[in-house]
């Protein structure tokens, strides 16, 4: 998923401050099980501009997202960036 890697390094990214507003608020599960919802809203119209996630994996040939896995890689991108958000287990 180096394209959802490359999403998340754009200056202009907001999902990390997502993330972690969602991390703040909620156990870790309930933050990405809400992540996840929210990516499936975001790519789930029209046809994918190319600097957009959904345009980025259009590009790597995938054909299904796994939308856990994304709302993961940015969970972890957002733990990184502020280890406070870091929960045990």
């Amino acid at each position: 998923m180096d394209a959802v890697q490359e999403w998340l390094g754009e200056d202009g990214n907001c999902w990390i401050a997502i993330a972690c507003a969602f991390l703040q608020r909620n156990e870790r599960a309930v933050a990405l099980g809400k992540l996840a919802d929210a990516l499936r809203y975001l790519l789930r119209d029209g046809p994918p501009s190319l600097d957009t996630l959904g345009g980025r994996l259009f590009r790597t040939g995938t054909s299904r997202i796994d939308y856990q896995a994304v709302a993961m890689q940015i969970a972890l991108a957002a733990e990184a960036a502020d280890r406070s958000l870091r929960q045990p287990g």
